[in-house]
């Protein structure tokens, strides 16, 4: 019983906890962001690393770029949306002209 009450309350406080982060981070990647190195495609990323937050969607991501290459990283702490991730991919869409 007390590890049951124990796990309910860890999972609460990550809950809360995560979406606490979440509410910190702006929902548009409003300045871009130079690149210094290429990024290296390790999975080893920190929560400071990302720019904005889509509720809609529940991903964390930034934009950058550098001479040659333009970077998005994307976080999904999210199981439904990690599943839709791994069946049907992601697709970055630009839109020159910043209307919607």
């Amino acid at each position: 019983m007390l590890c049951k009450s124990f796990f309910s309350a860890l999972i609460i406080f990550l809950a809360l906890h995560s979406s606490v982060q979440a509410q910190k981070t702006p929902t548009i990647q409003e300045n871009s962001i130079w690149a210094l190195e290429p990024l290296k495609v390790d999975g080893k990323t920190s929560s400071d690393n990302y720019q904005a937050y889509n509720k809609s969607t529940m991903l964390s991501y930034s934009l950058s770029n550098d001479d040659k290459s333009l970077y998005f990283v994307i976080k999904s702490t999210d199981n439904i949306t990690n599943n839709k991730i791994m069946m049907g991919g992601i697709t970055l869409t630009i839109n020159p002209s910043g209307k919607k």
